[in-house]
């Protein structure tokens, strides 16, 4: 089984938080996803999306066709509709505009609805993301309830964590003995300079316990 879920829309729409809740759902379900994140260096306007591809088996990339389209403006619709499959389905992100900051929730209560997932598996998620969360669960109701289920996914028994790229790098570069890093601080490497950064702060800590340790031993 292998499902495609483009989400699209201008910069600062909130098309990355979509991308997260539900891959977060769908990795505590048992699902291996990847999700591909086409941007550009704009922080307001553009087009920007996100390519989410789902399986029950693992996966190292995402699929060029869609099966579903999630369109937070027009743009989105022109870019991707040749992307589309034979009757997939577009979601658009106008019919929750009142939902304000938590449109992104909404949207990812319809996906949650369409992929056939239960509700209390979004709400879960919600409640551990946000400590205010009874405005973004009514959001994301509306927007589960607005979809019909096109998918029937089943709980499956793997047990998934979600890796991002950064941490990827981070992780590679510290197995691979790194001792200097120098990039310059800008999107996307300052998310991995900060993974590093991590690693780095661990490692001088276990350095100064083990140091302490040495000496308390020898006094």
């Amino acid at each position: 089984m292998k499902l495609t879920i483009i989400i699209g829309g201008a910069a600062g729409q909130g098309i990355n938080k979509v991308s997260q809740i539900l891959s977060n759902v769908l990795a505590k379900f048992g699902y291996f996803t990847f999700n591909y994140r086409d941007y550009q260096s704009l922080i307001r306007g553009g087009h920007n999306f996100n390519a989410l591809t789902i399986s029950d088996e693992p996966i190292e990339s995402h699929e060029s066709k869609a099966d579903i389209l999630v369109a937070l403006d027009e743009q989105t619709i022109k870019t991707h509709e040749q992307a589309l499959k034979k009757n997939a389905t577009t979601i658009l992100g106008d019919q929750f505009k009142n939902e304000g900051r938590n449109i992104n929730i909404a949207l990812a209560g319809s996906l949650t609805k369409i992929l056939g997932i239960p509700f209390k598996e979004l709400e879960t998620e919600i409640k551990s993301q946000f400590k205010e969360s009874e405005q973004a669960i009514i959001a994301a109701k509306k927007g589960f309830d607005s979809q019909e289920t096109k998918q029937q996914l089943k709980k499956l028994n793997n047990k998934i964590t979600i890796l991002s790229g950064s941490q990827a790098i981070a992780k590679g570069a510290t197995n691979s003995k790194i001792n200097l890093y120098i990039a310059y601080p800008m999107t996307p490497a300052t998310n991995a300079m900060h993974e590093l950064a991590s690693y780095q702060k661990a490692t001088s800590d276990k350095r100064q316990a083990t140091s302490d340790s040495r000496f308390i031993s020898n006094t």
